[in-house]
């Protein structure tokens, strides 16, 4: 619905907050997920964060990295609306409409009355107003009518008295929470004579504020008014955003407002980047070459970042002697500025890339000498790869997803993909070069130190401090170690920050946790092992036992824990976890006896050095290791505990699909002996101790039709559906299964066991006979 068709009341507030003028014309996705732009508005499903948008040309095309939405093409269209927010596509041309000046006031009234940065659209339908004829004075008495419907957030109200009015004002204005007696006195009696009126009174002192600029005492006023201008332009211009809801937008905004000084915007700016970074900046990061001609004509190189900042440098082609710098950024849309300054004063570049090719064109001027002319830039667009494996051991169906690091904090994300049965992913981030955070969480995997199948339910974490072509990136419990241990310094995950926490536990472990592939410790040592990769599986094995051995601990204070034990050294944890590296070692259900294959060869000769696997661990390096518990504990079942207690045992993780033989002998409906076989497949998921799911079983037997006096077979049916539902106790699991047969259910109930990541056991049906099953 346009704002036009609204009541006049009711045009002021929804302008206010979000609503501005729709262009009648719709356009139809051209790609598979077929989204429907409706009256210049295309909805997305998901929140901003998990798309990219790309500009080609004067189309959008906006792909979903993480849901259904798919990939689509959009023309004509003014907004992309998502379930967080919605990014105008057209308020960074219809800002151009207005003089800088009367553009910043109109952010301004937004301030003075909200204390909040405006949304796009918002700011969109003022300007269009203000283009029709209204004065600031005509929009700020319409502002004030607008604030009133929402008095509970805004603080306005219709029954106000004038000194609350003024006291209101300050506060946002001046960032006065109490007005001086002079001023309050001053302001009131402009609006007891009617000298002003509530809109005027506003733009009274939005100018009066600007007087202080640079004043010792009152400066600071002025400087906390520049700065929420220049928060709001960034959120509402340059990233073109807005929240869908009108109280979102009011309480949204005021919080990112409200975290501006008068000395900082970084605050302001996080609160945007942490939160509703926009994608297509990252799209278009990367190094550029370029020409530029006209009056003048040159070469230029310059590198997009992350963030949108651009650098570099050129050099005349007409006069040698010239050379210049060049700074500036890219917007959302794809839109370019940059200031070339040299010798010969300052130039301007304005343009657009196009992230289809990867190509910026646009025009540059040079006012001191009256040069003119156009420009274009091209980047060599080299594919961005991860891959690595997700281990404590391997984790299948992960769900791997990248971002972008900015300013030390998780920005954008960039791809999302699942590792395979393997626990390895690979994934495509474009052209993007820069700082990258790996998260991996979800899936499955065999515990080294108890051999049940856990969920992966903590997020593990690691991070790359550039990637630029192909890169590897391991995700573990070490390298989320180097994470935790980075982002507890001062700025963050700087690359300085990543790089001390990640040299560290390198040093200590003889490795680098983040580019070193882990062995898969349910497999067999063979000869493409390396030390170093049977020493990270040991280390990660130390995780398990330490888990298993601290059961009051969760996963992630069990991962607090090896950081401090990591960043330093002689803490209580370094003696717990050097006791878990020792019983890992000899926990009998170490599975396929990893440390057992490393000694006495590896493990014997390590006693020359530091240790086996890094300061405290195994500092003996014997051949064959000894249970060893600390303080009052005793070794049950090859884990420490409390005296008179047994080691808890997590029940085993089911969810998931299973999949392997399973055979059967007994007799048929009609009494004829049977015996038969096939594939059965169960989709299983877990609650608790609990787990139910679907099957699908092939070359059932009893699904039979026979001749009872020969007992001859005539017909089968090969393959059927049914379900199943059971308990689980360790991992040792009970349940029942209903297959659906031709004319009957076929009832079982079975027993099983899960070790290894292979789920096995017997089953009996109802009506007599028995078999086995082996799913993986």
């Amino acid at each position: 619905m346009s704002c036009k068709t609204l009541l006049l009341i009711l045009v002021l507030a929804a302008s206010l907050l979000g609503c501005g003028g729709d262009d009648p014309a719709a356009s139809r996705s051209r790609t598979m997920a077929q989204i429907v732009a409706v009256n210049g508005v295309a909805t997305l499903s998901g929140p901003l964060g998990n798309y990219t948008i790309t500009k080609s040309g004067t189309d959008y095309i906006v792909k979903d990295n993480v849901g259904n939405d798919g990939s689509n093409t959009f023309s004509n269209v003014q907004s992309l609306k998502f379930s967080d927010v919605t990014v105008s596509l057209i308020i960074g041309s219809k800002s151009t409409t207005l003089e800088p000046e009367d553009l910043k006031s109109l952010i301004e009234l937004y301030i003075a009355f909200f204390n909040r940065v405006p949304d796009a659209d918002g700011l969109g339908y003022w300007i269009d107003q203000f283009n029709a004829g209204q004065s600031l004075i005509q929009i700020g008495n319409s502002f004030y009518q607008a604030a009133i419907q929402f008095s509970a957030l805004t603080g306005y109200s219709a029954n106000m008295s004038d000194a609350d009015f003024v006291t209101v004002v300050y506060k946002n204005v001046l960032g006065r929470s109490t007005p001086d007696a002079t001023g309050l006195a001053y302001w009131t009696k402009s609006l007891a004579s009617g000298a002003e009126t509530r809109g005027s009174l506003v733009k009274s002192i939005l100018t009066s504020a600007h007087t202080f600029k640079g004043d010792p005492t009152y400066g600071y006023v002025a400087d906390l008014l520049d700065n929420k201008v220049t928060v709001a332009d960034k959120f509402a211009v340059d990233q073109g955003l807005n929240y869908n809801t009108p109280e979102a937008s009011i309480t949204n905004g005021m919080a990112i407002a409200a975290a501006v000084t008068p000395t900082s915007t970084s605050a302001a700016t996080k609160v945007i980047d942490a939160t509703l970074v926009t994608t297509p900046v990252v799209t278009y990061a990367g190094d550029y070459t370029g020409t530029y001609s006209g009056t003048d004509s040159g070469t230029f190189s310059i590198t997009m970042s992350a963030n949108g900042s651009i650098s570099g440098s050129g050099r005349s082609t007409l006069d040698a002697s010239y050379s210049f710098s060049i700074a500036g950024s890219i917007a959302a849309g794809g839109t370019v500025l940059l200031q070339a300054s040299g010798t010969a004063g300052s130039a301007t570049f304005k343009g657009s890339v196009d992230s289809a090719n990867g190509k910026i064109t646009g025009t540059w001027t040079n006012p001191v000498f009256g040069d003119v002319g156009t420009f274009t830039a091209q980047t060599q667009r080299v594919a961005t790869t991860i891959s690595g494996i997700v281990s404590i051991g391997p984790v299948s169906n992960a769900t791997v997803t990248a971002f972008t690091v900015v300013n030390g904090v998780k920005a954008t994300p960039l791809a999302s993909v699942t590792t395979d049965a393997s626990g390895k992913y690979t994934m495509q981030i474009g052209a993007y070069t820069g700082p990258v955070l790996l998260e991996a969480v979800g899936g499955s995997y065999v515990d080294p130190s108890s051999g049940l199948v856990f969920s992966l339910t903590t997020v593990l974490r690691a991070s790359i401090t550039t990637v630029k072509g192909a890169n590897t990136a391991n995700i573990t419990p070490l390298t989320e170690v180097i994470v935790l241990n980075a982002s507890s310094g001062s700025g963050g995950l700087s690359s300085a920050n990543l790089a001390g926490a990640g040299s560290s536990i390198q040093n200590q472990l003889g490795f680098d946790p983040v580019n070193t592939t882990p062995w898969d410790p349910s497999q067999p040592v063979s000869s493409a092992a390396t030390s170093n990769s049977l020493m990270y599986a040991a280390n990660l094995g130390t995780v398990s036992q330490y888990v298993a051995e601290n059961p009051d601990k969760t996963f992630p204070l069990v991962l607090s824990d090896f950081a401090a034990y990591f960043k330093t050294l002689g803490t209580v944890q370094s003696q717990q976890v050097s006791n878990s590296a020792n019983n890992y070692g000899a926990n009998s259900r170490n599975v396929n006896g990893l440390l057992s294959t490393l000694a006495p060869g590896k493990l014997a000769t390590c006693s020359n050095s530091l240790n086996c696997f890094g300061p405290g661990y195994l500092p003996r390096c014997p051949a064959v290791p000894v249970i060893s518990c600390l303080g009052s504990k005793v070794p049950v079942n090859g884990v420490c505990v409390t005296a008179n207690t047994t080691p808890v045992t997590p029940n085993a993780t089911l969810t998931k699909t299973w999949t392997g033989p399973w055979d059967w002998a007994g007799p048929s409906a009609a009494g004829c002996p049977v015996s038969d076989g096939g594939t059965l497949t169960m989709k299983l998921t877990q609650s608790g101790t609990t787990f139910s799911g679907s099957l699908i079983a092939a070359g059932l037997p009893g699904i039979q039709s026979a001749n009872t006096s020969t007992c001859k077979i005539t017909g089968t049916t090969t393959q059927t559906s049914g379900n199943v539902s059971g308990t689980v106790n360790g991992n040792n699991i009970d349940f029942t299964m209903n297959i659906d047969g031709d004319t009957l259910v076929l009832k079982f109930t079975g027993k099983g066991t899960l070790s290894g990541g292979v789920l096995s056991g017997s089953l009996v049906r109802s009506t007599g006979g028995s078999g086995s099953f082996n799913l993986h």
